[in-house]
């Protein structure tokens, strides 16, 4: 009798999980015939045309791109663009149509949730950037090993985004590839001009001498490689100068992988 009650129980518990999915389904269902989500790009209602970025390990799902767009973003080989004192520079896209005006969307326009689905490109070049070492007889560091520092930006930036912009990617992009952030290793010290309103020469007058690191957050992933992400990569001065600062520093393992490349 009392394995009657404990089965009916189960069934009850389980008939009850089922309705309350479908409730809920059909709820989402509802809203998404009402409130119809369209791509943040050309503007077309997604649907079934949307582009997802979720996979096991996403964090979130963000419904922001159409398919058709997200298939005009061109991917860069896995192999690094760029070498700055032995440290392999990657670039993962090209700067143009729909990947800058994803970045000018998170940058410019408080568009907060494009981060998810920048991210997921990152993630997706990391795995070419596998391919590639594999290919050389070469190994990326463990993620256990492995540090992602964002490039910090001037305070008046954050006070008017209300966020780093590249720290949301890179944030995204460390529980994409569940691997450990730190927002605080590398630190910006005072404030700089816009480089894209700079020349390549003013560019590096510009940051110099303007980041530092924590030297309590060494301490912590002492002995850690290093992976710098930044959203676009023009003439390298900023990626350059981060270099310089964190070799300075003793801190020889790195590599640095930005969004997007200008060419």
């Amino acid at each position: 009798m009392i394995n009657f009650y404990k089965s009916l129980s189960s069934k009850i518990e389980r008939l009850f999980i089922y309705i309350i999915k479908f409730v809920k389904f059909f709820v989402l269902s509802i809203f998404s015939l009402i409130y119809k989500e369209n791509c943040i790009i050309c503007g077309c209602a997604l649907q079934n045309n949307g582009f997802s970025a979720q996979n096991n390990t996403c964090s979130k799902n963000v419904n922001l791109l159409c398919k058709t767009c997200a298939k005009t973003v061109e991917f860069l080989s896995g192999f690094p663009q760029g070498v700055y004192d032995g440290v392999e520079i990657y670039s993962a896209t090209i700067y143009k149509t729909t990947m800058r005006q994803l970045i000018h969307k998170l940058k410019f326009n408080h568009k907060k949730d494009v981060c998810h689905v920048l991210a997921y490109f990152l993630f997706e070049y990391y795995k070419k950037i596998e391919a590639y070492k594999k290919e050389c007889g070469k190994f990326l560091p463990s993620l256990e090993n492995l540090v992602i520092v964002p490039v910090p930006t001037n305070k008046n930036n954050i006070k008017q985004r209300g966020y780093n912009n590249v720290f949301e990617i890179a944030k995204e992009f460390s529980n994409l590839l569940r691997a450990p952030f730190s927002k605080n290793l590398l630190l910006k010290i005072k404030d700089t001009k816009p480089q894209y309103k700079l020349g390549p020469k003013e560019r590096v007058k510009n940051v110099s001498g303007c980041f530092n690191i924590n030297l309590k957050e060494v301490e912590k992933f002492k002995g850690k490689t290093v992976l710098i992400i930044d959203d676009i990569y023009t003439t390298g001065a900023t990626i350059n100068e981060i270099i310089k600062v964190l070799k300075k520093n003793n801190i020889e393992n790195i590599f640095c992988i930005t969004l997007s490349k200008v060419v």
